[in-house]
Order: structure tokens, then sequence, then C-alpha cells
């Protein structure tokens, strides 16, 4: 959904013209008003998964659980166990096997 400012008499700085659509009315600047589009992450500069950090367990498209290393731990789910320690030291987006 975009939102629009209005102006103090109701209308929003918009004309339509015959075939319904919309005119800037000249002189004001042609932005779009709303929500901007998607802001991406900056590239990791970190390689390897240590403890401490959160890492996403990717499954299939609908499984997907956001994970915190930590040290001693387990993560349990129906595609088996998996330790916390068999992540650290790994690629990001390498798979890791349950014990």
């Amino acid at each position: 959904m975009i939102e629009t400012s209005t102006n103090d008499d109701g209308a929003d700085g918009q004309q339509e013209d015959g075939e319904g659509k919309t005119q800037q009315p000249e002189g004001e600047n042609k932005q779009l008003r709303g929500p901007k589009g998607p802001k991406f992450l900056p590239p990791l500069k970190k390689k390897l998964m240590s403890y401490g950090d959160k890492v996403v367990a990717f499954f299939d498209p609908q499984t997907q659980f956001l994970l915190l290393l930590q040290q001693g731990k387990t993560f349990d789910c129906k595609y088996g166990h998996f330790l916390h320690a068999n992540f650290v030291g790994k690629e990001y987006g390498s798979k890791v096997h349950n014990r």
C-alpha cells in the first residue's frame, strides 16, 4: 500500500486526465511518496561461523529456524539433533549434518 500526503484542502496535489491517469502539477518534485524500496544488508566480512553468531538453519522453503550459536548446546527438530559445535568453524552457507 502506498500512502500519499494531502494538502489542507484534502487534495493530494495530483490531477486526473481524461484517461484516468494522474498527473503531477508542474514544478513539483516527481518523487514517489510512500515506502522506499527494499534495503539490502552489506555483504558479510566474516566467512566462518563462531559462537555468538545468529545463523539460519534452512531445511526447505517452509522450514527455517534462527539459531544463536552457544557452546555446549544442541538444536533438536524433526530433522535430527544438531550440535552447535558442528556449525562453528564452517563457512556460511555450508551444509551441517546431524549427529
